[in-house]
């Protein structure tokens, strides 16, 4: 049976739950910090993949109450960074880009049975780039308190994404 998590439960525990912010309402909910650490070690293993699977609430759903805010992560897009700084900081000396990469993208398509991509004309595209720094820098709201050093330059899904990646790292 695959087995899978979503970036929130590797970034986060069960404390950021008092705080009643709805950002943190996702399903199921956050768990104890215990549990947070046995799989941030565990996705360090190998022995479980991270899937970006695409839960999303808007910002708006989530700037209510928490009773009626939406579940879900609302910014997503930050999520390879939170999870490269989670792992990373737990398996010092055993976690670099080549193996973040393919916990992110082969891993689960093998643990779901699913062929190797492959980068034909006319295909899908779905190509996330990204960046070691030297230093962390600070994530923009809401992830307030998180640094990472891996920085997402872009996603490429178009033709159009290719010319705006271009502009934005000349």
């Amino acid at each position: 049976m695959p087995l899978f998590t979503g970036g929130a439960y590797v970034v986060a525990d069960a404390s950021r739950l008092l705080t009643y912010d709805p950002f943190w309402k996702v399903h199921p909910p956050l768990r104890s910090s215990l549990d947070r650490n046995s799989l941030v070690a565990a996705v360090g293993r190998g022995d479980i993949g991270v899937s970006s699977f695409d839960f999303r609430a808007s910002s708006e759903d989530k700037l209510r109450e928490w009773s009626s805010a939406a579940v879900g992560q609302a910014v997503i897009e930050h999520m390879p960074s939170l999870v490269w700084q989670a792992v990373r900081d737990a398996c010092v000396g055993k976690w670099d880009p080549p193996r973040f990469a393919s916990l992110l993208s082969e891993k689960p398509r093998r643990l779901l049975g699913l062929p190797a991509p492959v980068l034909r004309e006319g295909h899908p595209l779905d190509l996330t780039f990204f960046r070691i720094e030297r230093e962390p820098f600070q994530l923009p709201p809401p992830w307030e308190g998180f640094s990472s050093t891996l920085k997402v330059l872009g996603v490429i899904r178009c033709l159009d994404d290719v010319r705006n990646l271009r502009i934005q790292m000349s």
